[in-house]
């Protein structure tokens, strides 16, 4: 959205306003096209928001347990070189 505002603001020389009217409209027109033709699939595939939250949330718990993983290997090997 900030991109777009400098954009139009700075670039095509709209006045503030509308530049920010307009950076935030763009916005909410992308997103709510990309929900509106996303819920429909999520429901179809069998899938529900509670699910996807559990789903980020394994993904995000396997992210940090590989992080942690790696963290831990470094340290090993920074202890055995001499």
């Amino acid at each position: 959205q900030v991109a777009m505002f400098l954009v139009i603001s700075l670039v095509l020389g709209v006045d503030k306003t509308t530049a920010a009217t307009a950076a935030m409209m763009i916005w909410l027109i992308t997103f709510a096209s990309c929900s509106l033709a996303g819920i429909p699939l999520l429901f179809r595939q069998g899938l529900s928001m509670g699910e996807l939250r559990r789903m980020a949330r394994a993904g995000e718990e396997a992210g940090e347990a590989e992080l942690l993983a790696e963290a831990e290997h470094s340290v090993e090997i920074r202890e055995t070189q001499p």
